[in-house]
């Protein structure tokens, strides 16, 4: 949960770095930084389908926590590997 909801501590750590920087965040590392937080959603995601897939209709009530932090990050207009992660995972 706290990944969907970028709490986790190595998606703060990022997020500090970049505020302590201010303007001097270097555009290389500030993309990488973005494409690894990507990739870290993507795979909470796909946990969470694992989990559904184990648990069957068991997830449901899960699936309602977990839905609301998932929904977020569809954005009909936003990057096409975001939309087809977050369907993924439905």
């Amino acid at each position: 949960m706290a990944v969907l909801q970028k709490k986790a501590p190595c998606q703060m750590h990022a997020a500090e770095a970049e505020a302590e920087a201010g303007e001097d965040v270097d555009e290389d590392e500030a993309e990488r930084n973005a494409e690894l937080e990507g990739l870290l959603i993507d795979a909470a995601a796909d946990a969470m389908g694992a989990f559904a897939l184990a648990l069957g209709p068991d997830f449901a009530p899960y699936f309602r926590v977990f839905w609301p932090q998932l929904a977020k990050y569809y954005v009909r207009r936003g990057p096409r590997a975001v939309r087809a992660m977050t369907a993924r995972a439905r």
